[in-house]
Parts: structure tokens; C-alpha cells; sequence
């Protein structure tokens, strides 16, 4: 999908403009030293030739070496002064500390809705999480006008924190209900937490310094991710664990939120925004360029939603004995699915993206996401296996959050404020959703059996990321 010709009501780029150089225009500071030839970097060669040519191959690739750990060095050093650095390391910080609970209850969310109720009930699970995240959405868009918007994000973790407590000493694997309690407020966890962050982030980092600050946030959040991730994989004690992740986890992530606010004093302050909590949802639908950012932002999810569902049919299937089905084993498989994502990502966040921002900006760098979700969807459905799927999803799931998100962020860059909190809570949490239980609905109507799954979603799954590219 092509972005817009023309802006409308807000002040965004129009299509003559140079969009990649309005939202990253310092990275062709960087891209210079890497286009420096090696040759110029490296120390005079002595006069004299050469006494063998083998003596001459290795001098020549030991200077290599040299020279390329001197740029590395240098690079670091550059880098380590750059003001962007520390605020980025605390911003991380707090996002690692939420994602390592996340992630901690997102693969725990699932064997307990296994237990109390089956696994075919979680497309159902995941369509009834879209009422609960339209409610939580307008409520959130009621509190957007303290003019201390962070203060929001304080209340969230502390409200999340207060219901896994109650959830906790309850213990969701007893009874069905609260198994699809917790397995909804577990997914509207990770998307309202994570959408506000990032408005955050959109705020308090000045436009000039996201392309570079962001990659380092991803990085240091994709740690903690994974620190979570493994922390589900030990032991017998679900509920033990799920309380560290549901209670400590939101308010070690505020605590951290007060310390970045505390160190560096920036608050979004200013004016309030506009009392109609139906705004931002208005602003979406009269703006163009909105249009696109919410087609980007949501429509892959239709897609991922079938993907995962058809990787925990089929790793269901390969834990299941003639005695049943083996929660620890499952839950341990999804903990280190967990890491791999998280791994993976991590390493992308720090080479993949800047790469790809400082070599084809962020217009052509938006195509990578849906050519592999294409690609991913034809290998899983054409060698239908939980190798396969295991090894597409934690791809397709790492570049989601090491490229394709930061890339979505930045489009929210040239915004106003109320776009990047109102209309953004909107985008990124009810249309998210919403996309996720599309793709639920067509989950469901396989009634969890795999090869009813690939003949009725592979088409609408293919279409989905074709209509990205387009």
C-alpha cells in the first residue's frame, strides 16, 4: 500500500517532501564513516615490499582487523557521547522490565486456557478481548487530559498490577472462567501498556534522535523479553511465577518510570487535549496519511493471529500423550519459544534496523515485513510442521518487534501530540485487536483441526500480506 499524495487536516509530509530525511535526518552523519573506505583508515604501509606474498596476505589481513576494530571502537565512543544514549538506556530499561512480565504471563496465558477450558476455545478467548480493550481504550482517552500524560501510564501499571493480584490469589487454572479472565487481561496487558509507551517515547524523544535512540530501546527491552520468556520455562509453580510477573513486574516498571522522570525531568506538559475522547478516533477517520499508518499498523495481525494459532495446535498435538496433555511440557516449549523470539529480535534491533534505515530509509524498509510475512505463510501452510512454524513464527515475531514496530513509530513522528496519544491509542490497541479477532474468526471456524486451519485461512492469510505490499 502506497502512502498518500497529499496531507489533509494534519501537518504531515506530503508526498514531494522527503519523508525518510523529515523523520531521520541525522543518520547520514553516521553513514558516513561506514561509506569511508578501510584503506583510508588504516596506518602507512612501509616502503619496502613485502618479503613473500604470503607474509604480504596475512600483514594486509591483520591490518583489516585492525581497522575494523578501530571502527568499531570509534563508532561506540561516538555513540556512548551521543545525548541520546542515557535517557534511551532508561526508556529501555522501563519497557524491559514490562515486557519481561509480559512475556512471562503470555506463555503462561495459554496452557492455563488449555487446562481449565481447551485450546479450541482460544479464538473465542481472543474476540472477546476486543470488547475489553474498547473499554479499557475509552477509558484511557478520559484520563489523556492531565496535562502530565506519564502520570496515565503510572495508573495503567498500577490498575494491571492491582487485577494479576486479585487473579493471582485467586489462581486462574482453577476454574474456566477465570482462565479466559486472565488469558483477556493478559492480551489487553501487552497491547495497552505497550501503545502508551510508545506515545510516551514519541514525546519525550526529540524527532532528530528516534531513528538512533530507538534500536537501543528495542535492544535493551528485547533482554528483559526474553529474561521473562525463560523465567516460564523452570518449575512446577505456575501461580508463584505468575504472580512475580503479574504484580512485581508493572511496579518495578513504574518505579523505573519515576526514576526517568526524576533524572531527567521531562514531563509531557502543555496543553490539554481535546475533551471529546472520541477524538482521536475522528482524526482517523477524516486524515489520509492515518488511513495508511492504521492499514500498516493492524492488518499483519490478521495473518500472525492464524499463524499462532496454528503453532500451538500443532505443538498441542506433539505434547499430548495417551495420559493427556503435559502442561509443564508445553508451558516449557512456549518459554523457550519466548527466548528465541526475544534473542532473535534483539539482535536485529542492533544490526538489522539501523542497517536498513541508514541504507533505504523508512519507506522501502516498511516492504520487508509484509514480503517475509508472505513468504512465511506459503513455507508453513506448504510444510505444515511444528518445526517449520516454529521457526517462521519466531522470525515473523522478531522482525515485528525489532523492525516493523520502531518503523510504525517513526511515521508518528511528523504528528501532532494528540495524534501520537489519542488517535495512536486507537490504532495501535482497538485496531490491533480488532485485526486479531478477524483473524480469530477464521481460527474458529476451523474448530481445531489443522488441516480445516490451512484450507480456510491460507488464502485470506496470503491476501493479507499481498495487500501490504500493494
Amino acid at each position: 500500500m502506497k502512502p498518500p499524495s497529499t496531507p489533509s487536516i494534519l501537518p504531515f509530509p506530503a508526498e514531494n517532501d522527503n519523508f525518510d530525511d523529515s523523520i531521520s535526518d541525522t543518520t547520514s552523519e553516521d553513514s558516513d564513516d561506514v561509506n569511508t573506505p578501510l584503506t583510508s583508515r588504516l596506518s602507512p604501509r612501509s616502503s619496502s615490499p613485502p618479503s613473500s606474498s604470503s607474509s604480504s596476505s596475512g600483514s594486509a589481513t591483520t591490518r583489516a582487523r585492525h581497522a575494523t576494530f578501530a571502527r568499531l571502537r570509534a563508532s561506540l565512543r561516538r555513540t556512548a557521547r551521543s545525548d541520546h544514549v542515557l535517557p534511551s538506556v532508561y526508556l529501555g530499561s522501563i519497557l524491559a522490565l514490562h515486557l519481561s512480565c509480559f512475556w512471562l504471563l503470555d506463555s503462561l496465558k495459554d496452557p492455563i486456557l488449555t487446562l481449565t477450558s481447551g485450546i479450541e476455545n482460544q479464538p473465542k478467548a481472543k474476540m472477546l478481548s476486543i470488547l475489553f480493550t474498547v473499554c479499557t481504550t475509552v477509558l484511557y482517552n478520559m484520563y489523556l487530559q492531565a496535562p502530565n500524560r506519564g502520570l496515565v501510564l503510572h495508573y495503567l501499571l498500577y490498575s494491571y498490577a492491582l487485577s494479576f493480584l486479585l487473579l493471582s490469589l485467586l489462581n486462574p487454572s482453577t476454574s474456566a472462567l477465570l482462565g479466559f479472565l486472565n488469558f483477556v487481561l493478559t492480551e489487553s496487558y501487552g497491547s495497552l501498556i505497550t501503545a502508551h509507551f510508545w506515545a510516551y517515547c514519541n514525546a519525550h524523544v526529540p524527532r532528530k534522535d528516534q531513528s538512533k535512540a530507538y534500536p537501543l530501546i528495542i535492544a535493551l527491552a528485547q533482554v528483559g523479553a526474553a529474561m521473562g520468556g525463560a523465567a516460564a520455562r523452570g518449575g512446577e509453580d505456575m501461580n508463584g511465577r505468575y504472580f512475580v510477573g503479574g504484580v512485581m513486574g508493572p511496579l518495578s516498571a513504574s518505579v523505573s518510570l519515576y526514576a526517568y522522570e526524576s533524572k531527567f525531568g521531562i514531563v509531557v506538559q502543555g496543553s490539554r487535549l481535546s475533551r471529546n475522547m472520541w477524538r482521536g478516533l475522528k482524526l482517523i477517520r477524516k486524515d489520509t496519511y492515518l488511513h495508511y499508518v492504521l492499514v500498516l499498523s493492524t492488518l499483519y495481525e490478521v495473518t500472525l493471529t492464524v499463524l499462532d494459532y496454528f503453532l500451538k495446535l500443532v505443538s498441542i498435538r506433539k505434547f499430548t500423550t495417551v495420559a493427556g496433555l503435559s502442561v509443564s511440557s508445553l508451558t516449557t516449549f512456549l518459554g523457550g519459544y519466548a527466548v528465541f523470539i526475544n534473542l532473535l529480535s534483539f539482535l536485529f534491533s542492533l544490526f538489522l534496523f539501523p542497517l536498513l534505515i541508514r541504507r533505504f530509509g523508512v519507506k522501502a524498509s516498511l516492504t520487508l515485513y509484509p514480503t517475509f510475512l508472505v513468504l512465511a505463510t506459503l513455507l508453513t501452510f506448504t510444510k505444515p510442521g511444528l518445526e517449520v512454524a516454529f521457526i517462521c513464527m519466531g522470525c515473523l515475531k522478531s522482525l515485528a518487534y525489532s523492525v516493523n514496530d520502531p518503523l510504525k513509530e517513526l511515521l508518528y513522528a511528523v504528528t501532532p501530540m494528540e495524534v501520537k496519544f489519542a488517535s495512536k491509542s486507537w490504532i495501535d490497541v482497538v485496531g490491533s485487536r480488532a485485526a486479531k479477532g478477524a483473524g480469530s474468526l477464521m481460527s474458529d471456524s476451523a474448530g481445531g483441526d489443522v488441516g480445516r486451519l490451512v484450507e480456510r485461512s491460507a488464502l485470506p492469510c496470503l491476501a493479507a500480506g499481498v495487500g501490504l505490499l500493494w
